[in-house]
């Protein structure tokens, strides 16, 4: 995709590095989502199924989330020694692994330094959450939700993706990956020098990879479809 501003072209690569076996942020942009749009091509992407599926909750995780069936296991962590016996699970649990932190469950950084490459660690967090609170300089990868034009003008890059505002002028360039069905990724899988760098990718590609709490609702039959 290419982006026509003042005489300078701005190219995005499509991003096509495997996620598999690194950490990642992913944005939601409500807590009506519990995955958004595109998690399957990503993360499923290579057909090789997980040997464990983990879901990790705290204290204030949504309580959409504790409904979600298809966890081998939930963990719930909030101390230093919590997050320690998660640790030790995931190095002698069977391989690969498949970690997923619920909103407001944000992985403490000597946590993130340690999980083996035979993780997929994913952290979800919404829109409204600070840098500071989520510690973003620790993931490999940071991916923006569908675009919408109502959210694209409140997306910062700093606070956002943990890096300065680009020389190009983003809302241009963020409308134009809306109208494509697109995002933004900003991420140092595959990149040679370990650099963060922009890519773009399809949110919309297979859609029933994002679920809704109704539907998981639904699916339990716990909760009224009201709700």
């Amino acid at each position: 995709m290419q982006q026509h501003q003042q005489q300078q072209t701005i190219a995005l690569e499509a991003f096509e590095a495997s996620l598999r076996g690194t950490n990642m942020l992913w944005y939601l942009l409500d807590q009506r989502t519990i995955y958004p749009p595109g998690f399957t091509d990503q993360i499923f992407a290579d057909g090789v199924p997980f040997s464990r599926r983990i879901l990790i909750i705290g204290p204030q995780t949504p309580p959409g989330w504790k409904l979600a069936d298809d966890f081998d296991l939930i963990f719930r962590c909030q101390t230093g020694v919590e997050w320690s016996v998660l640790l030790t699970y995931i190095t002698n649990a069977p391989k690969p692994i498949l970690a997923i932190c619920a909103p407001f469950c944000t992985p403490p950084s000597n946590f993130l330094q340690r999980v083996p490459i035979t993780t997929t660690l994913v952290a979800f967090a919404y829109m409204n959450q600070t840098a500071s609170q989520l510690s973003i300089q620790n993931y490999s990868s940071i991916l923006l939700p569908p675009l919408s034009l109502d959210n694209i003008s409140s997306i910062s890059f700093p606070n956002h993706l943990g890096i300065p505002n680009p020389s190009w002028n983003q809302n241009s360039v963020l409308r134009d990956l809306h109208g494509a069905g697109a995002s933004l990724v900003v991420s140092s899988v595959g990149d040679r020098t370990l650099q963060k760098q922009y890519y773009w990718y399809y949110t919309s590609k297979n859609q029933h990879g994002a679920w809704t709490l109704q539907q998981i609702q639904s699916i339990l039959g716990t909760l009224s479809s009201q709700v």
